[in-house]
């Protein structure tokens, strides 16, 4: 029985990582790059800040919808 139940704990943990996907890009305000930006999976816990160059990359689910916000800026969302 447990040789079970952890192939099927396997198994779904597989599906859920075939799920997400590889998001990046860059935050600039026209040409200027944004450092620590930052970028946020709307209704998750999961986020991260931008670097010295205005990059980031995140996983996410294919329909997330990110939320990109800057000190000084209106927040922006995106799918």
């Amino acid at each position: 029985m447990k040789k079970m139940t952890l192939l099927f704990v396997t198994l779904s943990f597989t599906l859920v990582t075939m799920a997400q996907i590889s998001v990046s890009g860059t935050v600039t305000n026209d040409s200027i790059p944004l450092e620590s930006a930052s970028v946020i999976i709307k209704n998750s816990t999961h986020g991260i800040a931008t670097n010295s160059k205005g990059e980031f990359k995140i996983e996410a689910i294919k329909g997330d919808l990110l939320s990109v916000s800057y000190l000084g800026y209106k927040p922006q969302e995106f799918v």
